[in-house]
């Protein structure tokens, strides 16, 4: 769509005024975080019967969080992209940058996903050996610490694709309407960054589950079918941030970001993986290796489900031509929304609530 499409995304925003799965659930004490006057978190953990290659077969579990002030609000799933886990995403405890919170306060029963392989989810054992790494990987963060000289995989495969992604969904679908108690509930799902891929394929297979979708800063369209052959990606602080700098424009948006949350964000991210935290000088964040296996070329013109894609006007990972290209690519009704001053991090950053609110907009209508 054009560029009508951006203005109705932005008139949204304005008018508010700004597997076989079992499961195991438990809830999460506060922590005296600044997330405090939100609906408080009940953090559950899902068994999934995993379909990747490394671990087929295994029983492993699933984390998610929940949060919601009424126990019967419309549901949303939040799905995290490549790298990042499912907290420092999309609950980050600084300020109001959580986007849990903010559905939740906005009368959502509010869910974000950990994958297996991130955050609170089963790491599979593939992952916990350094050698399970690409040689740039292993020269660059890992020796001398844990590894004395460099040494092959010894598992030579990625370890997921958008199919096990789409399984995983699928369990955490379930685990959602065993909750409510209505086998034949829809959901709406947000996805961000490779989340936004994973939650448009799922809406394609699965219409019947679903019923709004927002996918923020979508990478990449069409996928990338380059296939690994390790497991395990990785990086640290100094290279995460140094991504992140490149989309910074400091002349025309000063106000771009606040540089405080760069730490409360590291810290979210390391607490969540102990082993990862002890490799190289300063500790590393991993994440599963993927393929594009599962993806088809017509999925996006299967949507039916009213979608909403975001885009980041300074995103290099999200370029504008391919995002465009899956906007078009979508069968049904659809909005573009882009924001100004934001780079493919806008959830951290000062643009952040127009992401929030546009959200939340697009899902209550």
């Amino acid at each position: 769509m054009s560029e009508g499409g951006t203005i109705v995304a932005i008139a949204l925003i304005a008018s508010m005024g700004i597997g076989c799965s079992h499961v195991l659930s438990r809830a999460a004490a506060e922590t005296g975080s600044p997330q405090q006057s939100h609906a408080g978190p009940i953090d559950h953990v899902v068994a999934h019967i995993s379909t990747a290659r490394a671990n087929a077969g295994a029983r492993v579990n699933l984390f998610m969080r929940e949060r919601r002030r009424v126990p019967s609000g419309p549901v949303v799933l939040l799905v995290h992209g490549r790298a990042s886990a499912a907290l420092p995403s999309f609950d980050l405890e600084y300020r109001d940058y959580s986007w849990l919170a903010h559905l939740a306060d906005a009368g959502f029963d509010a869910f974000a996903l950990d994958h297996q392989g991130y955050g609170n989810s089963t790491r599979p054992s593939v992952m916990d050996d350094p050698c399970n790494t690409s040689p740039e990987n292993q020269a660059k963060y890992l020796i001398p610490n844990p590894l004395a000289a460099h040494c092959p995989p010894r598992f030579e495969q990625p370890f997921g694709s958008f199919a096990t992604d789409w399984d995983e969904i699928d369990t955490a679908v379930e685990f959602i309407r065993s909750l409510r108690r209505d086998r034949a509930l829809r959901i709406n799902l947000v996805g961000w960054s490779r989340g936004g891929m994973r939650v448009i394929g799922y809406a394609a297979l699965r219409p019947g589950n679903i019923d709004k979708v927002v996918a923020l800063n979508p990478t990449r369209f069409p996928p990338v079918a380059s296939v690994q052959n390790y497991p395990t990606n990785m990086t640290d602080r100094r290279d995460f941030f140094a991504e992140w700098d490149k989309q910074v424009d400091a002349a025309n948006c000063p106000r771009q970001l606040d540089q405080s949350i760069r730490d409360a964000l590291w810290k979210a991210t390391i607490a969540q993986d102990k082993l990862g935290n002890g490799w190289g000088p300063s500790g590393v964040r991993r994440s599963p290796t993927f393929t594009a296996a599962g993806w088809a070329p017509e999925l996006p013109g299967r949507v039916r489900a009213p979608t909403l894609v975001i885009r980041g006007a300074l995103d290099t990972q999200a370029p504008e031509q391919p995002t465009r290209a899956l906007y078009d690519a979508l069968g049904g009704p659809k909005r573009y929304l882009t924001v100004s001053c934001g780079s493919h991090e806008v959830v951290y950053e000062s643009a952040h609530t127009q992401v929030l609110e546009a959200t939340a907009a697009w899902l209550r209508q």
